[in-house]
């Protein structure tokens, strides 16, 4: 029997004093910057694992029966251990980072028994939807777009289905109307004065998120002046003196008048436009047909900015170089001014 009893209080003994080295363990000792140390040691836990802080139960009293009721605590922070030590580890990881403020030294921390609550990705491309979990008191606040499903007032947790906005991803523009106009210089006009305007119609196709091929039409006006032109002579002219009929010299100057002519052709081409941001540049090719003579080729390049007015329109401003092909080109370069509108269609 004495054996007995002292057998009783030897587990009596161990149970307290187990009970004691326990209930000790599980608090906020420090906070560091974005760090919280916890008298978790690593014998308790390990790199990885997740603790939960919660705030202190409610007691709440019916109001009919007046029995006294515990609200459980709410989930404050969920932290995840980044390194452990022989008397402490260090949670580095808060989630979410805002609930740090919320959280003091004394606080009581619990191992997690379920999946807590993870942060959405950031900066990372998702193709297809992935399930996270979320805590139903934790403020999430996610940079992507999240649609959810299936919440159950009665759990804990609930399945969040998280697409990201993939706007950087896939091209959502297939195709754009263009309408452009324009004016060009003529490098070498020689002895003429031109005035050269251009209106284009084009239509792109877009193959890729920054890649669009554009067929188009269009028409130029072009005036061709000859201004006028001063011509000094040196001509004999009579005189007569003193009844004698006398010849002399003199220089004349006559002046032509100014000439003008003007004419329309109509072109075709085809070229590509690869956007860098707002910034695209684009190669065309030309077949123009003149009112009057043959008909040419011609290649351009072109440099522009678009700038977005609304979800689907765009002012576009672009500069290039124009030059002919073959014989019937005239062979002169022209720099090109354009301004335009696009509507960009989903």
């Amino acid at each position: 029997m004495k054996t007995k009893i002292l057998f009783l209080l030897f587990l009596l003994g161990f149970g307290v004093s187990l009970f004691a080295q326990t209930s000790t363990k599980g608090y906020i000792i420090e906070i560091e910057g974005t760090s919280v140390i916890v008298d978790y040691t690593a014998t308790d836990v390990k790199v990885g694992d997740r603790l939960q802080v919660f705030s202190e139960p409610k007691v709440m009293v019916h109001p009919v029966t007046k029995l006294q009721i515990t609200k459980v605590g709410e989930l404050i922070a969920t932290l995840e251990i980044t390194e452990t030590k022989s008397n402490y580890s260090v949670a580095g990881k808060v989630i979410p980072v805002n609930a740090i403020a919320k959280l003091k030294v004394g606080d009581k921390v619990s191992l997690s028994g379920q999946m807590c609550a993870k942060e959405l990705p950031q900066n990372k491309k998702i193709n297809s939807a992935v399930t996270q979990i979320r805590e139903k008191d934790e403020s999430v606040v996610p940079e992507k777009k999240v649609e959810t499903k299936g919440f159950s007032k009665n759990k804990k947790a609930d399945v969040v289905i998280v697409k990201e906005n993939n706007d950087d991803l896939e091209n959502d523009r297939n195709i754009f109307i263009n309408q452009q106009v324009g004016y060009n210089y003529i490098l070498d006009p020689g002895d003429y004065k031109f005035l050269n305007l251009t209106w284009k119609l084009k239509m792109g196709y877009f193959l890729s998120k920054n890649l669009a091929v554009l067929p188009f039409v269009g028409a130029a006006y072009t005036k061709m002046t000859i201004p006028s032109k001063a011509t000094s002579v040196y001509e004999p002219y009579l005189l007569t003196i003193n009844g004698k009929l006398t010849k002399f010299w003199q220089w004349n100057t006559y002046r032509t008048s100014e000439k003008s002519s003007s004419t329309t052709s109509i072109y075709f081409g085809s070229g590509v436009r690869y956007y860098l941001s707002d910034i695209f540049v684009e190669p065309n090719f030309y077949m123009q047909i003149p009112e009057e003579g043959d008909v040419f080729f011609s290649i351009d390049g072109q440099i522009g900015y678009s700038k977005s007015i609304s979800e689907k329109l765009a002012l576009e401003l672009s500069v290039g170089y124009m030059t002919g092909l073959g014989e019937n080109s005239g062979g002169s370069g022209m720099l090109e001014g354009n301004i335009g509108l696009s509507y960009y269609i989903k």
